[in-house]
């Protein structure tokens, strides 16, 4: 084996060397050609990034337009009275709205102090009388409870509270905003 191989190294040796390329060194580019490469690279970028936020509002405006014609048209019924505009009165002077806590069963519920009671016709002659015993006013919302008597019932209501026809809208500590009907009027406890 060591024969064969001989052999090929003999021939080798004796066959021209094949031509052999020969790298010429590159150029380094000069600073005008650098120049221009940043520049068109640069202005490339701008023209991609434009193109981008183009389609951006495109698709976005095709969406707003479509969510647009997805909503449905208000039904607005003949038997139904608009809401009126007008701010009540009361709004004026009632507390903002805050949170409501439920009680827990471990809160003793208080006992009612009973007062002398000044009867407030809430409407007109011949309408129940409604009468405020007690304002058991607190800063959280979710305690205040006013008592009433309804036509001699006693009852204990917090705020949204209804009763024989009569929702408790508002306790304050000078009186309490109830509402019967459309009608919403404040009623004064004793002094």
């Amino acid at each position: 084996m060591s024969s064969i191989l001989e052999a090929l190294r003999e021939l080798e040796g004796r066959r021209p060397p094949t031509t052999q390329s020969i790298a010429i060194p590159a150029e380094q580019p000069t600073a005008v050609n650098r120049t221009t490469q940043v520049v068109g690279i640069v202005s490339i970028g701008l023209v991609l990034g434009a193109l981008a936020f183009l389609l951006f509002l495109a698709v976005s405006g095709a969406l707003r337009a479509f969510a647009s014609r997805e909503r449905p048209a208000p039904i607005v019924s003949a038997e139904a009275p608009a809401p009126s505009r007008a701010r009540p009165a009361w709004l004026e002077t009632a507390d903002p709205p805050r949170a409501r806590v439920e009680r827990t069963a471990a809160e003793p519920a208080r006992p009612v102090a009973e007062r002398p009671v000044r009867a407030a016709r809430a409407d007109g002659a011949g309408s129940s009388a409604i009468e405020v015993a007690d304002i058991d006013y607190s800063p959280d919302a979710a305690r205040r409870v006013a008592t009433l008597r309804l036509d001699g019932a006693v009852v204990r209501l917090h705020e949204r509270q209804s009763e024989q026809g009569i929702e408790v809208q508002s306790i304050q500590p000078d009186g309490v905003y109830v509402r019967r009907g459309a009608d919403v009027f404040m009623l004064a406890p004793p002094r």
